[in-house]
């Protein structure tokens, strides 16, 4: 499978799902999906490790969760080539009625920009074009993938659905780029939970210590910008519910590894309510273990 994350196999996929019904779409990435399940024993298990780390259920109930995370994840996967770039516009159909739509507006609304925090739980990508759809001026931070044409081809379907992205990483004045569009009052969206190397902090979550990203947290710290945590779940007969929380309360005189707390703590509902979508396949208890230079893609 990780010779498919490539120009050529994203270009596959691309022409695939526009040349078959979702539902054969779904076929086939559910095949692809079942084969990773069976071989991949390491992303399967670290899963199941970070399940047992956040409620109490049975092994057998981890088991079952894990089946179908690999099933909603290669719906997810489909669904991501099927709607990129323009054809993005073809998923309103597929939607829930939104909710918590007003949390944004009211941060805008205050002037100093909205900070969409977001992790790997639910369709992710999706978010950022699902708000420029409704009028939003939006931007996502991404780093690096692995290939500079991965990139460039990602980058230009993104910008096709009407998103800016950022890269960060080895880029010095990415930060300066993400602080102008947030004193625009424009949208800026990142990914919070699978910090790159020496970019994050630790937080506990159900009783474990993990590692958080503090671009929040600073970001929010030089503009005033509100925090407002989002996702993009998988609903039932294969829709998908754009969430977006009430925003994350960032008092005065929090430290950044305190504000990092409250972002991590606005994700803990959600992952407890939907564990089988919560796409961690890399071990994540233990800051040692979670501080990975990680990209933060599909897969």
């Amino acid at each position: 499978m990780k010779s498919l994350y490539g120009v050529a196999g994203f270009s596959l996929g691309w022409l695939g799902s526009r040349l078959a019904s979702r539902e054969t779409s779904f076929a086939v990435s559910e095949w692809l999906g079942r084969l990773t399940y069976r071989t991949a024993g390491w992303r399967r298990e670290a899963y199941e490790e970070n399940l047992r780390g956040v409620g109490a259920w049975t092994e057998a109930e981890i088991a079952a969760h894990s089946v179908e995370a690999y099933r909603i994840f290669s719906h997810m996967l489909a669904d991501y080539f099927r709607f990129t770039g323009k054809a993005s516009q073809r998923l309103q159909p597929l939607l829930t009625k939104w909710r918590g739509l007003e949390h944004l507006q009211t941060a805008l609304d205050a002037g100093r920009g909205a900070l969409l925090v977001t992790g790997h739980l639910g369709h992710w990508e999706l978010g950022g074009t699902l708000l420029a759809q409704e009028g939003f001026p939006m931007t996502v931070v991404s780093l690096a993938e692995q290939t500079a044409g991965l990139t460039h081809w990602r980058l230009a379907l993104r910008r096709m659905a009407g998103v800016r992205t950022v890269i960060v990483g080895n880029h010095p004045f990415s930060f300066v780029e993400i602080m102008q569009a947030l004193r625009r009052n424009e949208c800026v969206a990142m990914l919070v939970d699978r910090p790159y190397a020496e970019s994050g902090v630790e937080v506990n979550m159900f009783g474990q210590t993990t590692a958080f990203s503090t671009g929040a947290a600073r970001l929010q710290e030089h503009t005033g910008a509100t925090v407002l945590p989002a996702f993009v779940m998988h609903a039932e007969e294969d829709h998908y519910m754009p969430i977006i929380e009430a925003p994350v309360t960032m008092g005065e005189g929090l430290s950044i590894q305190e504000k990092t707390q409250r972002i991590a703590d606005a994700f803990a509902p959600m992952i407890l309510e939907h564990p089988e979508q919560w796409f961690q396949f890399v071990r994540v208890w233990n800051a040692a273990n979670a501080v990975l230079p990680v990209r933060p893609a599909l897969v």
